[in-house]
């Protein structure tokens, strides 16, 4: 059965809360690997493939709150857009990382989120490449930066001060003390942060088959599909079965400025979900472009085949952004992309321009991503720190 073929309406699907015995045994099926418990209960059970789980896991690392990452500790401030570790890819170069997890309490950088919620304390986690909740303090995002870890599952903020967090806490409760504010399904249990779990490609297949719905959105503080959490996870597999099972490449609803699985990608430096995507038929912007090496896309721009024009900071419009060039050549630096950092720089790009997501400078993002050679370069160039 293809999982995108339908949207059920909301009083067609089971409601679960996340203390329903029936949940935790799903949940637990799904994260242990268990095909066959997960086919038994799928069977047994008419409607769960669709179902949706209201609340929050409390102490467990999530993409709940506007994304995927490691928790760090709770209330440290902090926005992510990059890896702050090298684990696996190198984007293409020889220097960086495409480093998802590292060390709870790493530093991590986001890119361009829009804001996502009230000043609050900016408890953002600072732990792997992606900051994915409210870090245990409602922990609202004031800096275009994104909070993806729900350390203490505090409910989380939706970007307009509404808390969509566990029932009681300002989340809007529909009766019957299911608190649906926030609601995730069953393929986002399966792609949610870290992802790669146990027989993750078997357990997104008996899914997708017994008729989940590749293309439901997230309720909460974003409106990201299992699409988006797989890439944020850099998960290729199960990205592949989910764009093989019709979903969406381009979905809008990410953390990173309600953008695409793409947007997520490369803002949280996961490259080979972001080059796959691309493979895949994902259109990038020329940040994305900057980002991923695509030196022949970004030439091509400027040669009259212009990319599309989105921007990561959350702008409709270009007059109300700030430069394209000078963005494209700081994300060239998040991504450890010499050649494109260097044409982009050529064309007028700005050395020292600070994000206006995280305060950094190009040179910043280059040494949070390990790139070290192309930091050499840009400090020959006089490039400077933010704390310079």
């Amino acid at each position: 059965m293809n999982g995108g073929s339908s949207i059920m309406s909301d009083e067609d699907i089971m409601w679960l809360t996340v203390d329903d015995p029936l949940a935790k045994s799903v949940v637990q099926a799904i994260r242990t690997g268990d095909v066959p418990g997960l086919t038994q209960l799928l069977a047994g059970n008419p409607g769960l493939a669709t179902a949706r789980i209201a609340g929050t896991e409390e102490g467990r690392a999530s993409n709940e709150g506007t994304g995927s990452g490691e928790t760090g500790e709770a209330g440290t401030s902090s926005v992510s857009l990059g890896s702050a570790e090298i684990i696996r890819e190198d984007n293409g170069n020889a220097e960086t990382g495409g480093g998802k997890t590292s060390e709870a309490g790493t530093s991590s950088v986001s890119l361009g989120i829009a804001d996502s919620g009230d000043a609050g304390t900016n408890g953002e986690n600072t732990g792997g490449g992606n900051d994915c909740g409210d870090a245990g303090t409602n922990g609202d995002n004031t800096d275009g930066g994104t909070n993806r870890g729900d350390a203490e599952a505090n409910g989380h903020n939706s970007g307009d001060g509404t808390n969509h967090g566990d029932a009681g806490a300002n989340g809007e409760n529909t009766g019957g003390g299911t608190d649906r504010g926030m609601s995730r399904t069953l393929l986002h249990i399966a792609t949610d942060w870290p992802g790669h779990y146990p027989n993750n490609a078997a357990v997104v297949t008996a899914l997708i088959e017994a008729g989940a719905e590749v293309n439901a959105q997230f309720s909460g503080p974003h409106r990201e599909t299992p699409l988006h959490w797989a890439a944020s996870c850099d998960d290729v597999e199960v990205l592949d079965l989910l764009l093989d099972a019709g979903a969406d490449i381009e979905a809008p609803g990410a953390v990173i400025a309600g953008g695409t699985p793409l947007d997520d990608a490369v803002a949280f430096a996961q490259w080979r979900a972001a080059h796959r995507l691309v493979e895949r038929g994902a259109q990038p912007a020329l940040w994305h472009a900057a980002a991923l090496g695509l030196l022949d896309a970004v030439e091509a721009h400027f040669a009259g085949h212009p990319l599309p024009r989105r921007y990561p900071w959350g702008a409709s419009s270009a007059s109300a952004a700030p430069d394209e060039v000078t963005v494209a050549f700081w994300c060239a630096c998040h991504g450890g992309q010499r050649a494109a950092a260097e044409y982009l720089l050529a064309r007028g790009a700005e050395l020292n321009w600070r994000s206006a997501w995280d305060g950094l400078t190009p040179l910043d993002a280059a040494m949070r991503s390990h790139a070290t050679e192309l930091a050499a370069w840009l400090e020959g160039l006089g490039a400077k720190s933010a704390q310079q």
